[in-house]
């Protein structure tokens, strides 16, 4: 669970709540945040018994660096008043990576965190929503690259995640192209009266025929967009006003 409450500005010392993952994390990255003081305290108070040693202080860094990405991005998502859908995939894909990561680190705490928390990343998160990758297909800093950088971190090169990507945009381009309306137009004689079948046909001919080239434009357009330069992903832009 998460304490929204727990969200802050400044840096300052809390205690940790048992159900409140993030308040954790606070309570680590407020004490680590004041290391140097908690040390001269050690040095300069006799009083003071239970000082943290730097072994423990590095562990406490190593922690605070594993949950401090849980947390930002459950910030981003839960700070943002109106959160992007090409906001979900990048910062998914950073809590994944980061989860593998920290199963591999010798840090035997920080290890022991993320086995307990993968289970319930794939249950909820591993299965990336189609819909909201595509969204940042169409982040014009991100586009197709971005995504397949992604999987190929996480899965490998050949892996088919790629494929159902672009299987999935080239079945919505169609899906959306079936839907472009067409018109029959009926030409008339100067006396009002329907042209001749033969001539009929033939302008339909032509109406097919107009059709075909307009589906190659916007296919062309399309393709010209994932073939342009990305913006600079340091750029903030408005993806509604985009």
């Amino acid at each position: 669970m998460y304490n929204t409450s727990c969200f802050r500005k400044e840096k300052k010392l809390c205690q940790d709540v048992p159900t409140r993952w993030n308040s954790t994390y606070i309570t680590l990255d407020g004490a680590f945040y004041y290391r140097r003081a908690f040390t001269h305290l050690k040095l300069s108070d006799s009083n003071y018994k239970n000082g943290i040693e730097k072994e423990e202080w590095d562990k406490i860094e190593g922690i605070c660096r594993f949950l401090g990405v849980c947390y930002n991005v459950t910030r981003l998502f839960l700070g943002s008043k109106y959160p992007t859908p090409n906001l979900y995939f990048s910062n998914v894909f950073i809590v994944q990576h980061t989860l593998e990561k920290a199963i591999l680190h010798p840090n035997s705490v920080a290890r022991s965190m993320a086995i307990k928390m993968q289970p319930k990343f794939v249950k909820y998160w591993s299965d990336y929503n189609m819909i909201l990758v595509i969204a940042v297909v169409f982040d014009p800093r991100y586009k197709t690259q971005f995504v397949e950088f992604c999987y190929k971190v996480l899965y490998g090169d050949n892996c088919y995640q790629i494929t159902k990507l672009h299987e999935t945009l080239k079945g919505l381009f169609e899906l959306y192209q079936d839907k472009i309306p067409t018109y029959n137009v009926v030409f008339e004689s100067e006396s009002g009266s329907s042209i001749d079948n033969q001539a009929l046909n033939k302008m339909k001919e032509f109406d097919a025929l107009e059709n075909d080239l307009s589906s190659s434009v916007e296919k062309i357009e399309l393709d010209r967009y994932f073939k342009e330069k990305r913006l600079n992903r340091a750029i903030d832009i408005d993806m509604l006003d985009y």
